[in-house]
């Protein structure tokens, strides 16, 4: 009877450390994948206000395309990006649908979109990739622009910090 009890015992604990490890392990990038859908309006006149999106908080504000606190804004017919040293900032990756960008590029990110030029204007179809001042990354597809006025788009926010979505 003990000899039993033991090997029922023994059974369960290793039933028990198998289940443990097999919980872990590295997360998949897709738990970490924050997605959404954001217009942003700009404003322009004599203020030249545009709303910005700061991803990891979804927050948008209305402030000036000079000095905004977003990742993003809509400055009329370009966006901006914040940049710093590290390498922050947007750029264009082509045309098509969000889920066709697989990873964001390493480097080449700029001030502003699409293409490094700001005469050209935004339209629908573009996709475009940004890195945070927090080395987070972003994959975005425009599906509407409207005239400067506003620009709708899909994105997916990458939290852990890796370029793969």
């Amino acid at each position: 009877m003990k000899k039993a009890t033991w090997l029922l015992f023994f059974g369960l604990l290793v039933m028990a450390v198998m289940a443990m490890v097999g919980g872990c392990g590295s997360s998949s990038p897709s738990n970490t994948i924050t997605t959404g859908t954001t217009t942003l309006t700009y404003i322009g006149g004599a203020t030249e206000e545009g709303q910005s999106l700061k991803f990891a908080t979804q927050a948008v504000t209305l402030e000036s395309i000079f000095a905004f606190s977003g990742d993003i804004v809509n400055a009329g017919s370009i966006f901006k990006a914040l940049t710093n040293e590290a390498g922050a900032g947007i750029q264009y990756v082509g045309t098509g649908e969000l889920s066709s960008v697989t990873a964001a590029p390493a480097s080449g990110y700029d001030w502003h979109s699409p293409y490094g030029d700001p005469y050209w204007s935004i339209a629908a179809g573009q996709l475009f990739c940004v890195k945070t001042r927090e080395d987070k990354y972003v994959k975005i597809e425009v599906t509407s622009f409207e005239n400067t006025a506003s620009v709708t788009f899909n994105w997916a926010y990458q939290s852990s910090g890796s370029r793969d979505f």
